[in-house]
């Protein structure tokens, strides 16, 4: 008896919130939980990268800010290899937001330590990351690693809700 067989060979795809993309052509990658997505477009790698995207709890990294409302956090890493220019991060909001607020976005580098305030480009812009139209999503251009946390100011609607809250 004789048979031939075609056998094809993939590599495994990588973990959720990984992913191993070229740096020719970039690629996207989401976190876990679907809530982070970065998109890499080509020639923004140094080099082919094992890239990480997670949704992070923002009380982890971050510090608590007065009057400051937490939106949404994320933690992105390239494994050491640098970046050529800027990926643009959606962040999911963990609220509905009015479609058009301006957001602050901070940065907390693994490097540095540091946090930093920053603009819709961590390059020095100072435009601010704006909540799209579905009032769930906003998009930011950033060009390092790290943690990122997207806050807007707490109103003053926010803060009597939290006061009747309390019990005395």
């Amino acid at each position: 008896v004789y048979a031939d067989a075609i056998v094809t060979i993939t590599t495994p795809p990588p973990p959720p919130g990984t992913g191993n993309l070229p740096a020719d052509t970039g690629g996207t990658v989401q976190s876990e939980d679907g809530r982070t997505t970065v998109s890499i477009p080509a020639d923004a790698l140094a080099a082919d990268t094992t890239f990480i995207v997670q949704t992070i709890d923002p009380s982890d990294v971050f510090a608590p800010i007065n009057d400051q409302e937490y939106l949404a956090a994320a933690y992105i890493d390239t494994g050491g290899s640098s970046l050529n220019g800027s990926v643009s991060v959606t962040f999911n909001l963990n609220q509905w937001v009015a479609p058009g607020t301006e957001l602050t976005l901070l940065r907390n580098g693994s490097t540095t330590g540091g946090i930093s305030t920053l603009g819709a480009s961590d390059s020095g812009s100072s435009t601010a990351v704006v909540v799209d139209a579905s009032g769930f999503k906003a998009v930011a251009e950033v060009t390092s690693i790290g943690s990122y946390l997207l806050t807007k100011e707490r109103e003053f609607s926010d803060l009597t809700t939290s006061l009747s809250a309390i019990t005395y």
